[in-house]
């Protein structure tokens, strides 16, 4: 029943669950802490509140069994800043665990924002709020974008960067010194051009690789953000841009649709509101990974019942953490009345993971373009030095030390000379002692006439070489994958050869080296062996009294027949058809095919196998 003004009592927290919570959050180093949560009792609501927490609303994948409630949930610019006077205590201790790790948290925060290279929304607070079917309260957020760019240049930036990265090679530190000091009059013994000009040559065809590399990923940006995608605004199903969606929006997505945004799932098409996704591009895996919305969600399966959808989710901070997260979803009336939802992350679809194997899903946005956990665990690009590179400057060092040394002993023999035989070549005008500035002058002149122990050619052919390399590599057909029309693709030429030092593979084997299709052939049932094809040599016969060998699936097809439903075959195969969290799908709506979708192979296989021997699995029933 609704807790609230009848109960004649004030809101309060119990304090050992909510000391409790407080550890728990500093050891995880979560700054959520926007709403309180602890034990739910009679007098744990405002009396200004009227919230319904039925009986399902808790969270089911948390450690424990508690129930959750709120405390003085209010709309944003409204919300209560009353505290107990135990968490006011809490707060003054100069010391212990919590103290010291909130502020790390701080200091850490802090030095986070000073090198955060990307954009970031101007909604301060330890929690987000963000407002369900209102487009305009949460513009006035001013939450970012979902503009997305992982180009390396920009219009601005491309001559710092450019140069940046091209004089962090030691060669083009070499010549830009020699150009330097051949504009000196009285030092240089050749043209002031001579080697500038080959040096600005070098750089300008670095230049246009780059300009045509770094086109290339404004490209497939343009691409990525002119997607299009259907959200429910207005109560009306409409389409627009990938960087037109904002926070708050309500998607729907289709089958194989990559995510767009950070999204809370919300409904799908599958019962008691499941999903699959696909996270290779997060973490490599391509098993299918399951996600469930909130049972009282799973229902607003129509543009109509999501457009009713009325209140806000209070959502955690961005961050980089694609393995957590805490929200809650809190119902103003409208189709779910008042009500609040705890959320965590199996209700958490990340942008850059697919959608497969569910028709459809409903989604709010909570994470837009730089924000999203995404982007913000993608860190800002380094310059990246290939190892023929390190190489190379080495030898470039070791080669202007050489050049170096021979620039001091040619001075040094110059000054000898001068010494020693100025007096005797009186027709020339020859100073008869040299001065520390022109010993100077005569190194510099002389590392001049020695600068072609360094190659300037070096640096533009290596450029060429790689820059035809990644071009064979694109067009490459042994690296083509027909099933998905896929060729291999070369993001950056810079680095081909670094193909070249692989060294050491670390690799598991399943999805990897493997094709990971996964069929039944096989299985043991109380000591008798049956597989899909026996090989003569195997085939079960009688020895000793004895039965030894294989049997083939048409005599477990006949041995299952004849026995009974307390048989080891019989429970053998009906847990093979109901132990797992496959989903099944009627083919053409028939009451005997189905297709499975698994989040596993291993799963899909078990349960196909099963079919195929008579142990259909048609429904589920129940999931918990």
């Amino acid at each position: 029943m609704p807790l609230g003004k009848n109960n004649g009592q004030k809101a309060r927290l119990v304090q050992n669950d909510q000391y409790e919570l407080e550890n728990r959050n500093n050891q995880r180093g979560n700054a959520y802490s926007g709403i309180t949560i602890g034990q739910l009792v009679p007098e744990d609501i405002s009396e200004d509140e009227n919230l319904d927490f039925p009986e399902s609303s808790h969270n089911r994948n948390h450690d424990n069994n508690s129930d959750y409630g709120l405390e003085n949930i209010t709309e944003p610019g409204n919300r209560s800043d009353k505290i107990s006077n135990y968490q006011k205590k809490r707060l003054k201790e100069p010391s212990g665990t919590g103290y010291l790790t909130r502020a790390s948290t701080i200091i850490k925060k802090g030095f986070d924002g000073l090198i955060e290279n990307q954009n970031v929304s101007e909604n301060s607070g330890k929690t987000r709020m963000i407002h369900l079917n209102s487009q305009e309260s949460n513009k006035a957020l001013k939450y970012v974008s979902n503009y997305v760019t992982t180009a390396k240049y920009n219009f601005f930036t491309f001559i710092p960067k450019f140069l940046l990265e091209q004089f962090s090679k030691y060669a083009n530190v070499f010549f830009l010194f020699t150009s330097c000091i051949q504009q000196i009059p009285g030092v240089t013994p050749t043209s002031r051009y001579t080697t500038l000009f080959p040096l600005l040559v070098v750089l300008f065809a670095t230049a246009v690789k780059e300009m045509i590399e770094d086109f290339k990923r404004h490209s497939s940006d343009r691409e990525v953000n002119t997607s299009i995608a259907k959200v429910v605004r207005n109560g009306v199903l409409i389409s627009v841009l990938w960087k037109d969606i904002e926070v708050g929006d309500i998607v729907r997505l289709d089958n194989k649709d990559p995510f767009p945004a950070d999204l809370i799932l919300l409904s799908s098409s599958e019962p008691e509101g499941l999903c699959y996704i696909e996270t290779s591009n997060l973490d490599g895996e391509t098993n299918l990974k399951i996600k469930q919305s909130r049972t009282e969600t799973s229902n607003l399966i129509t543009v109509d019942s999501i457009s009713k959808l009325v209140g806000f989710i209070n959502s955690e901070l961005p961050n980089d953490n694609l393995y957590n997260y805490e929200g809650v979803l809190i119902s103003r009336g409208g189709v779910l009345g008042n009500v609040a939802l705890p959320l965590d992350p199996s209700q958490l679809l990340l942008r850059g993971a697919v959608l497969r194997n569910t028709d459809w899903i409903f989604g709010v946005v909570v994470s837009t373009g730089h924000e999203t956990k995404l982007m913000r665990s993608a860190s800002a690009a380094p310059i990246k030095q290939t190892t023929v590179e390190k190489m190379t400057n080495k030898q470039i060092a070791f080669l202007f030390i050489i050049l170096l040394v021979l620039a001091v002993f040619s001075a040094s023999g110059n000054y000898i000379f001068l010494r020693n035989k100025s007096s005797k070549l009186d027709y020339l005008y020859i100073p008869s002692s040299v001065s520390v500035v022109q010993f100077v002058k005569n190194i510099l002149t002389f590392i001049i006439l020695y600068n072609n122990l360094i190659p300037i050619s070096l640096m533009v052919t290596m450029e060429i070489v790689k820059f035809w390399q990644a071009q064979l590599i694109n067009s490459d057909l042994d690296m083509f994958d027909e099933k998905t029309g896929t060729p291999a693709l070369a993001r950056s030429s810079s680095l081909v050869e670094e193909l070249g030092q692989v060294g050491f593979i670390f690799s598991d084997k399943t999805g990897t080296l493997t094709c990971n299709i996964m069929e039944f052939k096989m299985c043991s049932i109380a000591g008798d062996i049956f597989a899909e094809t026996v090989d003569p040599s195997k085939k079960a016969k009688v020895v000793n009294g004895k039965t030894v060998g294989q049997f083939d699936f048409e005599a477990l097809v006949q041995k299952i027949k004849s026995s009974d439903d307390k048989s080891d075959l019989y429970q053998f195969f009906e847990h093979m058809a109901t132990c797992h969290t496959v989903i099944p799908e009627s083919v053409d709506n028939s009451t005997s095919k189905f297709e499975y979708q698994a989040s596993s192979p291993d799963e899909g296989a078990l349960v196909k196998g099963a079919a195929g021997l008579g142990f259909i699995f048609t429904v589920i029933t129940l999931i918990f």
